[in-house]
């Protein structure tokens, strides 16, 4: 709801009681990243690419944890990482608008 509103420091706080409460809920970890690029910028991208990482090994299966993964070791410039998520993704969705996404970072 605050992310919603834009509310990104209340956002934040909802956001560090909900993963304290339960760190099994791994789109909670994506909503964080999120609000911490929003609140500081460019400078956050590698606290929202450790946050990434860590929904992803909640759920490994979990296709927008992957993609921001990628899109944030792209953005790094952590080739591995982006090549990961590529195999991730593409074992997960093949032929999906998600693996264009990242194949195109790649270029």
């Amino acid at each position: 709801m605050f992310f919603e509103r834009e509310d990104y420091p209340n956002a934040q706080n909802q956001l560090v009681f909900v993963l304290t409460s339960d760190p099994s809920l791994y789109v909670a970890y994506l909503f964080s990243g999120a609000v911490e690029v929003e609140l500081n910028g460019a400078k956050a991208e590698p606290k929202a690419f450790e946050l990434a990482k860590k929904a992803v090994s909640v759920n490994p299966d979990y296709i927008d944890g992957w993609v921001q993964v990628g899109m944030y070791a792209s953005k790094l410039g952590k080739k591995k990482e982006l090549d990961e998520a590529i195999t991730r993704v593409g074992a997960l969705a093949p032929g999906s608008e998600s693996l264009a996404t990242l194949q195109a970072l790649k270029k």
